[in-house]
């Protein structure tokens, strides 16, 4: 795939519901940590995620779903379910995503759009811990904020955020979950018409 594709693929946007918390970070505070990061000497995922397990049983699904799409396809639902058991294991733990945290977004392999009721300025930079539904698969983020206003609502404030920092393999995750809502979300508007 060519930059341009790539590119263009990065901005397939789409209307989702996640689980979302961030944070503002000085600008300083997120130099240091993507240095940490880049050092090696801190992890770039939340304590809700073990990156090193879904690496390996990602890399290995790939190879059986080449030989087997069927058998792939089971193993994907299982790993799923143990996601959310292991999630609700993990409810109440301190920087646990759970359904307090869900929101409606628009969101892109190049950022997300929000509403919130706090108020953020051009340029800030957020941390964010994202879970994907319904697998529920986190990682962290990083954005800066390009347009905070008042929403059409009325109601807080809608904030878009492109990302500035993310891990590839992340950022992989996230397109992929987002190119299977949008098949989805297709089909259910091609069967409603009908």
């Amino acid at each position: 795939m060519n930059h341009e594709q790539e590119e263009k693929r990065s901005h397939v946007r789409i209307q989702d519901q996640v689980l979302l918390k961030y944070r503002p970070l000085s600008k300083n505070e997120f130099e240091d940590l993507v240095e940490q990061y880049e050092e090696g000497s801190l992890s770039p995922w939340p304590n809700s995620c073990h990156p090193e397990l879904f690496h390996q049983i990602y890399s290995r699904l790939q190879k059986i779903k080449e030989k087997d799409p069927n058998l792939a396809g089971v193993l994907e639902i299982l790993d799923q379910k143990l996601n959310l058991i292991f999630n609700l294991l993990k409810e109440g733990s301190e920087g646990y995503l759970d359904v307090s945290h869900k929101k409606n977004v628009d969101i892109s392999a190049a950022g997300i759009a929000f509403q919130t009721d706090e108020h953020f300025s051009p340029g800030q930079i957020l941390e964010m811990d994202l879970g994907l539904l319904p697998q529920h698969l986190f990682f962290r983020c990083y954005g800066e904020v390009v347009r905070a206003e008042p929403s059409d609502d009325g109601c807080g404030n809608k904030t878009a955020v492109k990302f500035v920092w993310i891990t590839p393999d992340d950022q992989d995750r996230l397109t992929e979950n987002i190119f299977k809502k949008q098949v989805l979300q297709l089909r259910m508007r091609r069967n409603h018409k009908c």
